[in-house]
């Protein structure tokens, strides 16, 4: 800002130059109380002003006062266009909320029996726990709804933008209760001998495991990979077997040792992130989960290698700062303006 700095001090300066100019004569009579008057009084007025120091443009302090200007005008504008912005998010999310609302508790209850009536071993106690959790958090979505249900398409943005919680929170709980639907809708046809869903599900623990295979410097645990990988092969060509559900589930526990065993071997070095204690495999209401994620405590590698990535990127940034850090601009010695 050197040379902002440098344009306000000029200007400072000369608006005491003015006030010492109004008090000379006044004191040259010895009045030292008008003279002292004068000084204030000019001082206070941006009017009054020395004569230019020779060097110094007369555009000066119209260019300082149309920066000024510019610069509010630009805050003004980004405040507008965010306000426009989290109304217009609002309005949107709204739309949905009261379309899939609606249609999600009519058939709630015939949801919940399906989801009560899953009988693999995929349905633990985990599941079934996760699936209470999004039921009940949309059931109690009636007192939100109640909140923002006297929005209609004609209300204000200023009307949007004050119910945009209750809204993040009503939009949030529809969008996870409709993916636990899909899943739960998923693990249902698996169970009752969907191929086309079973060799699906075979298919993300097929890439998965080759990632796992690739991915460590293990040769031992990379054969495991493999070799689970040919035991889910081989499963998806025996997609009506009677016993399919047991051996997926027993695939899915024997996959979750290789995996904690690349983890504790290979992404132990490095310090877990402040968040870790949060992690968790995905859950029955995220996107991304797939049959058997979280059985047994199983996460997939994909996962524990993103999180791995996250925490190496984390201590290399933190060891960047601590070690080369520095700021050439601050002085510890005071300087003659501040801005």
């Amino acid at each position: 800002c050197d040379d902002v700095c440098a344009a306000l001090d000029i200007f400072e300066g000369r608006h005491l130059d003015g006030s010492m100019e109004a008090m000379k004569d006044p004191m040259r009579r010895e009045n030292h109380a008008v003279g002292l008057l004068a000084g204030a009084q000019a001082a206070a007025d941006p009017t009054v002003l020395a004569p230019e120091p020779e060097g110094m443009p007369s555009w000066l302090p119209w260019a300082l006062g149309g920066a000024g200007v510019v610069g509010a005008g630009a805050i003004g504008a980004g405040v507008a266009a965010s306000r426009k912005k989290k109304a217009a998010t609002a309005r949107e999310r709204y739309d949905r909320v009261s379309r899939e609302y609606g249609r999600v508790a009519g058939e709630l209850t015939g949801l919940d029996i399906r989801a009560n009536s899953l009988t693999s071993p995929l349905a633990d106690d985990e599941l079934r726990s996760q699936w209470a959790d999004v039921r009940d958090r949309f059931l109690s979505l009636d007192t939100v709804m109640g909140r923002i249900g006297d929005l209609r398409p004609e209300s204000t943005d200023a009307e949007f933008r004050e119910k945009a919680d209750d809204i993040e929170t009503a939009h949030t709980t529809v969008d996870q209760m409709e993916t636990a639907e899909k899943n739960i809708d998923q693990l249902f046809r698996m169970e009752q001998g969907d191929a086309d869903v079973r060799r699906r599900q075979l298919g993300e623990l097929h890439e998965d495991m080759l990632a796992a295979a690739l991915g460590t410097e293990d040769e031992r645990l990379a054969a495991e990979a493999r070799a689970l990988d040919a035991r889910a092969d081989e499963l998806s060509r025996d997609t009506q077997a009677a016993d399919f559900m047991d051996r997926y589930a027993r695939l899915v526990v024997d996959y979750r040792l290789v995996v904690e065993a690349i983890r504790a071997r290979e992404m132990a070095d490095v310090e877990a992130a402040d968040d870790a204690g949060d992690r968790h495999a995905p859950r029955l209401y995220d996107r991304d989960w797939r049959a058997g994620y979280g059985y047994n405590g199983f996460v997939p590698f994909y996962v524990v290698s993103s999180w791995h990535a996250h925490d190496v990127q984390a201590a290399q940034a933190a060891s960047s700062t601590n070690t080369s850090y520095s700021n050439a601009s601050f002085s510890g010695g005071g300087g003659s303006s501040g801005y």
